[in-house]
This record gives C-alpha cells, structure tokens and sequence, in this order.
C-alpha cells in the first residue's frame, strides 16, 4: 500500500506529536525517573537557602547507553551550600553513574542549574549535612545497621 501525500503528512504530524507528548512526559515525578530535564537556565547561585521551599528537586544524570536519566531527589541546605544524598546507594544505579561523569544538571522549581556533585567525605561535614536532612524531613536517628547514605556537594562547573 502506497502512502499519499495527504497521508504521509498526516502519518509524519500523529509521529512527531508522540514524540514530543511523550518526551514531555518524561519528566521524573515522584518515584518515576524521567529523562532529559526542561525548564529555564539559571546562574549557579551565590546562596542556595531559597531550595529550603523545596521539598524535592530533580537531579539528571549522564548513562552509559547515553541517555540522560533523571530523578526526584531530596535535598538540604547548610550554610548557602546545597547538598543531595543517596539512601542506600549501592541498590541505586545512578550513584555509580555520577562516580563516572559527576556533571549533572538540577531543576529546582523551574529553573535549571549545570552543576558537578562533589562526594562529602570530611566527617564533620557528613553529621552537620545529616543533621539538616534529619530537621528539613523530621528522619529519626540511622541505625548502625543500615547502609550509608553517599552525600554529594553541588558546585559549580566553573
């Protein structure tokens, strides 16, 4: 069967619509990761205290079969610095893949900022970061049982 002209554009029209619907669709939410994030691009910021408003941001990710994977993610502030953190990391595949390219983007309210995470490792600074997560999502105390959290600093690319 032969395709015309009328048809062929209506077949072209029903395709790119899908495409672009179904990319819009690919935004993380909730417990759903998502793809590439949208929304305006913003100045790494001086003071990160306005994402306090926030109770979740979105965090994207480079992937090694190249596609940008993005997820909601908890975060805190200490002292202007941002933080975000991974609960049992290594059940998680997108720890990993920030330990391979740790240049990632954020999207807080609908702004999005390129950023690099940075692992926390200085003790002190782990407890005060912890400690904040604990108040900002009222956590109780983490057993010694349980598996670290990796807690990352976000800085900027520059």
């Amino acid at each position: 069967m032969k395709l015309t002209g009328l048809a062929w554009r209506c077949v072209c029209i029903i395709v790119s619509s899908t495409i672009v619907i179904t990319a819009a669709a690919c935004q993380p939410d909730g417990t759903r990761p998502g793809f590439s994030l949208s929304g305006q691009m913003a100045p790494f910021p001086e003071d990160w205290g306005f994402s306090n408003q926030h109770r979740e941001i979105a965090i994207e990710v480079s992937t090694p079969y190249f596609i940008p994977h993005s997820i909601t993610i908890w975060c805190v502030e200490v002292d202007g610095q941002l933080f975000v953190a991974a609960a049992t990391p290594n059940q998680k595949l997108w720890p990993g893949w920030v330990a391979d390219d740790p240049n990632i983007r954020l999207r807080v309210g609908g702004l999005i900022y390129e950023t690099r995470l940075e692992l926390l490792t200085a003790q002190a600074s782990l407890e005060r970061v912890l400690d904040a997560y604990r108040v900002k999502y009222e956590l109780p105390e983490r057993s010694a049982q349980e598996e670290p959290m990796r807690i990352w600093s976000v800085m900027s690319r520059e």
